[in-house]
């Protein structure tokens, strides 16, 4: 039978009217102590800002896949790609929030244009007609 462990309370001010915040755990009275149990919320916390930031910015609403190996692919595939977005967030001389690039990213994707003078400059026209780098094969 598990018995309820009362790890801290705070008290949050919300509009004026003072509200109780209980912290429950259903580990024993000796499972862990107070400071470790409050570690681990802290890293959930992180875990939850993370999947905070896939669903806002990368628009993941959900997962493809239900194995643990699919989950895995897709979880390090958002990991890329939210790692490709910072870079370009740090090189980008426009100064957008991270979802405003990646607003304007997903906008641009399919345009024929070098990455780097977009981001120097997002608001130029892009060429109308791709500048074309294949060779032609002459038979002759």
């Amino acid at each position: 039978m598990w018995k309820w462990k009362l790890i801290g309370s705070l008290v949050a001010s919300m509009s004026g009217f003072n509200i109780p915040r209980c912290f429950i755990s259903t580990c024993s009275a000796g499972c862990f102590g107070a400071t470790t149990i409050a570690d681990i919320y802290k890293q959930r916390w992180q875990i939850e800002l993370f999947f905070k930031a896939l669903k806002q910015n990368l628009r993941v609403k959900s997962f493809v896949g239900t194995s643990e190996n699919a989950l895995r692919i897709q979880i390090w595939t958002a990991l890329i790609a939210l790692l490709l977005l910072k870079w370009l967030h740090h090189l980008s001389k426009a100064r957008w929030s991270l979802s405003n690039l990646a607003s304007m990213l997903r906008l641009n994707l399919f345009t024929y244009r070098d990455l780097r003078d977009w981001l120097d400059d997002p608001f130029n026209t892009p060429p109308l007609q791709p500048v074309p780098e294949q060779l032609e094969l002459a038979l002759s």
